[in-house]
């Protein structure tokens, strides 16, 4: 039977986003994003992770693709994502008839999309495809004298936007081919072409720190139905307190008292896992507040720690649980340590930028609104099925 063939090309370089295809989106990195979408595409035979660096091949590895390692000569700037797909075909010497190119930087991309592709090249005839999204917008292209010219449109005839002529957009999230066809013209568009029409809102590309931040505050949106676990049920829960127990904002009167805002929703949750695992709060902050919440809520804690990690590896020696079993929330920068040392790191919704790099969960509440009954439901979940 003909074999279908995908390509991830994922280099480890990036100059718009440090370490761009291993940022997370939703709690999922951009490689592994991809690496699942092909993997559960119903007609894809084989999924090819391309790079040049260790850990994106590692978690690659790990959710099912085949590494090639890629030549530096082929990892820098110029280099094009076609010449990463002829490496691979010549590689692995594939028995494909079909190939697909798909991107790390569209987070959105669904199995049924790709599937969506391949049957335009293998039953419908086309020689190759790629995700689009239809727009009506009315363009102008910039000339070199500095001066605009419409493109597609007669300005002096203002139609309808529905009036226009039909546009497509490339989402940049994947293309089709057949092998023979890519092979000739070393280039992924020939022939005839087709376009799998996509949502305007699962076409983002991430190619700028805005475009993350978008892709981050879409995930809820287009991904309702998504169901977060952990990977492995929690011996211990660490949680940092301001920005995790709390909005991190604190008011003061006109004494200098200092005051911070809670959730009861999220007091009455942690009494549930009184018992079934440890617990622990480690804070920064030297503050009484601190210490009187945690005390209400019969939970213990470490507060004016400057450097988090030696005192959780500390207290996970004493309480005898290895780090993995160990779950850590934190939402800032001085919280990485602790959520890269132990098995399962969460970060509330809005947490800092590089907590939700560094976190396997990402949260659907924020600080202090509910995040930490979320992180109860997530634990208590994990423990059912043990």
């Amino acid at each position: 039977m003909p074999r279908v063939g995908a390509v991830i090309p994922a280099r480890g370089g990036s100059k718009g986003i440090a370490g761009k295809n291993l940022v997370r989106v939703g709690g999922v990195p951009l490689v592994v994003r991809a690496v699942r979408a092909c993997v559960q595409a119903a007609s894809i035979d084989d999924v090819v992770v391309s790079t040049d660096d260790g850990e994106i091949a590692r978690v690659a590895g790990d959710h099912g693709a085949i590494v090639v390692t890629r030549p530096a000569a082929l990892a820098g700037d110029a280099a094009s994502s076609e010449s990463a797909v002829i490496h691979v075909l010549e590689h692995l010497a594939t028995p494909w008839t079909t190939a697909l190119l798909v991107q790390c930087t569209s987070p959105f991309t669904q199995p049924r999309d790709l599937d969506a592709l391949v049957e335009m090249v293998t039953r419908r005839h086309y020689d190759s495809a790629f995700t689009g999204t239809p727009t009506h917008r009315f363009r102008w292209d910039d000339l070199p004298d500095g001066s605009l010219v419409a493109h597609g449109h007669d300005p002096t005839r203002r139609l309808p936007r529905q009036a226009l002529a039909h546009q497509f957009e490339e989402t940049g999230a994947a293309y089709a081919f057949t092998v023979g066809g890519f092979i000739e013209h070393q280039s992924r568009f020939f022939g005839r072409t087709g376009v799998v029409s996509i949502p305007q809102i699962r076409g983002l590309e991430i190619d700028e720190p805005d475009d993350l931040t978008i892709a981050r505050a879409l995930v809820a949106v287009v991904e309702p139905a998504q169901v977060m676990t952990l990977i492995r049920p929690p011996r211990a829960v660490v949680f940092d307190f301001d920005g995790v127990m709390t909005d991190n904002l604190v008011s003061v009167d006109d004494r200098g008292r200092e005051a911070v805002s809670v959730s009861r929703a999220d007091g009455l949750a942690v009494g549930q896992l009184r018992g079934m695992v440890e617990l622990l709060v480690l804070s920064t902050e030297t503050s009484p507040v601190v210490e009187r919440r945690c005390e209400k809520l019969h939970l213990p804690c470490r507060t004016g720690i400057d450097v988090k990690l030696p005192v959780l590896q500390a207290w996970l020696a004493e309480v005898e649980v290895d780090p993995l079993d160990c779950v850590y929330v934190g939402n800032d920068r001085n919280d990485l340590a602790c959520m890269e040392f132990v098995g399962t790191a969460i970060a509330p919704a809005d947490a800092e930028s590089e907590a939700l790099d560094v976190a396997d969960v990402v949260l659907t509440r924020s600080g202090g609104k509910g995040a930490v009954r979320e992180v109860v439901g997530l634990v208590l979940a994990a423990l059912m099925e043990r």
